[in-house]
């Protein structure tokens, strides 16, 4: 779990330049957050990414629907996944989280 947990504090210091404090870091070790943007042409809609360190998975969110799920073996794997990983590669959608952006731009298209 420090491996990881060292993991997440580099990736938010290369990517971002900051740590996360530990109240934010360790709130909720089934849900640590790793990055958020919004979809390119749609502000409205927001893109998340949580750690599960319970599960060892990462959980990609859209508008606050899980819609993805990475899983990897150990922590250990998830820990390597952390290092290599760039916020781009991140935050890239996966055929759920691409499917759910579709429909929720149809549908703010129409109002």
């Amino acid at each position: 779990m420090d491996d990881l947990m060292n993991s997440i504090t580099d990736f938010c210091r290369r990517e971002y330049g900051e740590a996360v404090a530990d109240s934010v870091r360790f709130a909720d070790p089934s849900a640590i957050p790793l990055g958020c943007t919004n979809v390119e042409d749609h502000e409205e809609i927001l893109i998340e990414v949580f750690v599960d360190a319970v599960h060892a998975c990462l959980d990609m969110y859209i508008d606050g629907v899980r819609e993805d799920t990475w899983n990897y073996d150990s922590l250990s794997t998830l820990a390597n996944e952390i290092d290599r990983i760039s916020f781009d590669e991140l935050m890239s959608l996966g055929p759920n989280s691409e499917r759910a952006v579709a429909k929720l731009t149809n549908e703010n298209e129409e109002e």
